[in-house]
């Protein structure tokens, strides 16, 4: 199979989510979540209205879902970073680990 053909399949694949009545690509969402794009943001990139956005968020379906997993994906690095940078000695990372356990942020479920 020619390289072409392969990555045309891939894009076929992608997983579509509908928001507000368009169909959106769960990746993309996600990659918003992971940089941490507010839901005006999001409405701004997708050009929809921010209020039934926001709804549409509440709601806690797919776009709820795509957007928290990659905001979640991308925390998790975050949070590896820190702590491997704190086991190697770095302070500021051991304040900020520390500062976010006072915080609560690092806490068991």
């Amino acid at each position: 199979m020619s390289e072409n053909k392969k990555d045309s399949d891939a894009v076929k694949e992608q997983k579509k989510i509908t928001i507000l009545d368009n169909k959106y690509s769960t990746e993309d969402i996600e990659r918003y979540g992971s940089v941490r794009f507010s839901i005006e943001q999001i409405a701004l990139v997708l050009e929809v209205d921010i209020k039934k956005l926001q709804k549409e968020f509440e709601k806690k379906g797919d776009f709820y879902k795509a957007y928290q997993k990659g905001y979640l994906v991308t925390e998790l690095k975050i949070r590896e970073k820190v702590i491997k940078l704190a086991d190697d000695g770095s302070t500021p990372a051991m304040n900020l680990f520390y500062e976010k356990i006072a915080k609560d942020e690092f806490s068991d479920i």
